[in-house]
């Protein structure tokens, strides 16, 4: 039997109602879960076979039941695809709803970690185009392409601040390593939030804006939005803000006795931690969806995901991302205010 592949974990009591599995190359993944109650821990295996694990092996999750109008498509998800030739990649935007994927960037570069602007007009990614990673922004539709950085530097990683003011990246400085920066989002007015610091990876603006979160080595910080108040969170990678600020979804290296990745979710003081999801192949991090609802991930080399976060319903693969796809992200809840869910317990 090949390895084993798990993915869409939430925990609690496992009444599958029905399900309908299709091939993706050997491995078979989740197309369609219809849930009644609340849905455990479903792992697939090469062979094509579905078991539901016992709640031994991971954390309990205490779920919650929320209404399917509360999870309805919202907006559109962008993310990078892969093409077949070696060191060419692009951004691709589509509905959540599993509409087809449209192209925004075609060359032979690599686009890679699209980030939507808080009005939703505009996706700052990072290419090679110019001969090394830059920061550039574009419209929704993929025109006006801009480099914002211009410089010789590695620069990465593009938040955009929640006034749309400013977007946070990270530059690669010689003499330190990874740093946070921050310009204005025309690429004016470029400082370090660093300071004498690095090996700072992967930041997110706290929907408040005082905030950001950031990766360092394989631990999670806080610090002010002017670089100062730095303080660990947990350990693990890839933090996203929750959109209503009192959450962050992050990337950890999982159980000793797996040894894989799982989506977790941590209240933003530090407390409550606990598993959301675990993807069947390494993933570049959470994005939630704008209700805060939900997160979608990728498991890179099989395609993108959603699952809800605190809800009874394993959402599965969105059917036209495939092997190639990653680093997803969810259109900004600014452009898209809706109202959180009522939640109620699931039945016992």
């Amino acid at each position: 039997m090949g390895d084993r592949q798990m993915f869409n974990v939430i925990t609690g009591r496992a009444q599958a109602a029905g399900s309908h599995i299709i091939a993706c190359g050997l491995v078979r993944v989740l197309a369609a879960l219809s849930v009644a109650g609340c849905v455990g821990v479903i792992m697939l295996w090469q062979s094509g076979e579905t078991h539901a694990a016992g709640a031994s092996h991971v954390p309990t999750l205490h779920a919650t039941r929320v209404t399917p109008a509360a999870t309805a498509a919202q907006g559109k998800i962008a993310f990078s695809r892969s093409n077949n030739r070696f060191g060419s990649s692009d951004i691709y935007v589509m509905k959540p709803d599993d509409s087809i994927a449209t192209r925004l960037t075609a060359d032979a570069a690599e686009n890679e970690e699209p980030a939507w602007s808080p009005d939703g007009k505009q996706i700052a990614f990072t290419s090679t185009r110019d001969g090394n990673y830059e920061v550039y922004v574009m419209n929704a539709d993929g025109s006006g392409q801009t480099n914002l950085t211009r410089s010789a530097a590695v620069e990465t990683s593009p938040a955009w601040s929640p006034d749309g003011t400013r977007i946070a990246f990270v530059a690669f400085v010689e003499t330190r390593g990874y740093q946070i920066h921050v310009m204005n989002a025309d690429g004016s007015g470029r400082r370090s939030l660093s300071g004498e610091r690095g090996g700072e990876r992967e930041p997110s603006w706290s929907p408040d804006g005082t905030r950001i979160a950031f990766s360092r080595g394989s631990f999670i910080h806080v610090m002010n939005a002017d670089g100062g108040g730095v303080r660990q969170l947990t350990q693990g990678t890839a933090p996203a803000w929750s959109p209503d600020g009192a959450r962050i979804a992050f990337v950890s290296q999982g159980w000793p006795s797996s040894g894989g990745q799982t989506i977790r979710v941590i209240n933003a003081e530090g407390t409550g931690e606990r598993v959301v999801a675990v993807p069947p192949n390494p993933t570049t991090g959470p994005s939630w969806s704008p209700d805060g609802t939900e997160v979608v991930y990728d498991a890179y080399g099989y395609a993108i995901f959603r699952i809800e976060v605190d809800g009874c319903r394993a959402l599965a693969q969105l059917r036209n991302t495939f092997r190639r796809d990653r680093q997803p992200a969810w259109q900004s809840p600014a452009t898209l205010p809706v109202p959180a869910p009522a939640a109620t317990p699931c039945p016992s």
